[in-house]
């Protein structure tokens, strides 16, 4: 046995010098596809003709996916800085429509329509504008719906609150979530009362005991505005433990809309003030890229498949070339956009732990455990 341990620790090496080509090079035209593309935008428009009608719609489609793609990547107040959307600039940026599904008559086009990007011209023109982005996703995280109306606070079943949640836009955002299962177990963690006064920087405990690195309670509460008689939504979200976020605004009813759509509109903010905190970390300036030099600590071929597949999940990471592949430790040298706190929080949310300074980096593998606690909130077909 003794005699076949060297043979067999040269056959894993080898097996897994095979596995890595020389060098991990992120696609130019498609492996940023979920951050660059925009999910189910619907187009209805009609013309003199059918032919017309598509044209226009598709148009349509790629100027609204353009817009979209900027309050999904730039803070806020930088979109403004961009250029508006023209026939050119579509034409430079767009890489594929993907037709979801459509109808037409004589002079009618309706369709949802995705729309991908070209992620180095994406990020040129930012480059070109001198505005910051961001080119990280995070989660799942645990999003708890606790409504209260009529003077009672729900969580658990089908309520309002949820189905609003669950009927806004998930398919382009930049945090991805999981809602909690209705079980003993998670009733006795999530308890509505214990939520409705628990501290953000508090869910720790909780968190852990539902296996989940960060949850966010979307609280609502629904009633009529005295000042302008009309039915309103106030809304409190709070995300921990790792980041202390808590936030709360208000939804007023617009003439003529209804309760659905008011809760549809607090969902829809709910979810824009979580993507706006977590850009507001990981906004990236520039198009110069740094190197980093890493130690990867691997068992077997299964482990450095592993870092490999989720280190091309991580946007920021532009290359990763193998310096040398070893067991038990492996070297690799990472291109990377953004500071290196930037990297390790890509990193983390990929499944990767970031150790170390820059002179003796560890970058390792963190187990993924499966939310147990939790149900997948079934986004529309258009999700990535």
């Amino acid at each position: 046995m003794n005699v076949l341990r060297p043979l067999l620790a040269l056959l894993v090496v080898t097996a897994m010098w095979l596995a890595a080509p020389v060098r991990l090079v992120r696609a130019a035209d498609g492996s940023d596809e979920t951050l660059f593309t925009v999910y189910r935008i619907a187009v209805d428009v009609t013309a003199s003709t059918a032919t017309a009608a598509r044209r226009e719609a598709l148009e349509e489609a790629q100027e609204r996916a353009y817009r979209t793609l900027l309050e999904k990547l730039v803070a806020a107040q930088d979109v403004a800085a961009l250029p508006a959307p023209d026939p050119a600039l579509m034409e430079s940026l767009v890489r594929a429509v993907d037709i979801v599904e459509e109808r037409r008559s004589p002079t009618r086009y309706l369709a949802t329509v995705n729309v991908a990007f070209r992620a180095d011209a994406v990020r040129q023109l930012f480059a070109e504008a001198g505005v910051a982005y961001t080119e990280s996703m995070a989660g799942p995280y645990l999003l708890v719906p606790l409504f209260a109306d009529g003077g009672v606070l729900r969580l658990f079943g089908e309520h309002d609150w949820r189905r609003a949640l669950l009927a806004a836009d998930w398919d382009n955002r930049l945090i991805r979530y999981v809602l909690p299962q209705d079980t003993p177990r998670v009733r006795s963690q999530l308890a509505p009362r214990r939520l409705e006064n628990l501290a953000a920087s508090a869910f720790g405990p909780v968190a852990a005991a539902l296996e989940v690195r960060q949850m966010a309670v979307a609280e609502a509460i629904g009633g009529f505005d005295m000042a302008s008689g009309r039915y309103a939504i106030r809304y409190r979200v709070r995300l921990g433990p790792e980041d202390a976020i808590d936030e709360s605004g208000e939804v007023l009813a617009r003439e003529g809309e209804d309760r659905a759509a008011v809760l549809l509109r607090a969902a829809d903010q709910v979810l824009d003030r979580l993507d706006a905190a977590w850009k507001g970390r990981t906004l990236i300036a520039g198009s110069e890229l740094a190197r980093l030099l890493v130690q990867v600590p691997v068992r077997n071929v299964n482990d450095w498949l592993a870092v490999r597949g989720r280190l091309l999940a991580v946007s920021l990471v532009r290359e990763a070339d193998p310096v040398s592949i070893a067991l038990p430790v492996s070297r690799l040298r990472i291109v990377f956009a953004g500071s290196i706190e930037q990297l390790r929080l890509a990193l983390s949310e990929a499944g990767l732990m970031l150790e170390g300074s820059a002179d003796g980096a560890v970058l390792r593998l963190r187990e993924l455990v499966p939310p147990t606690a939790t149900a997948d909130p079934t986004p529309g077909e258009g999700s990535p």
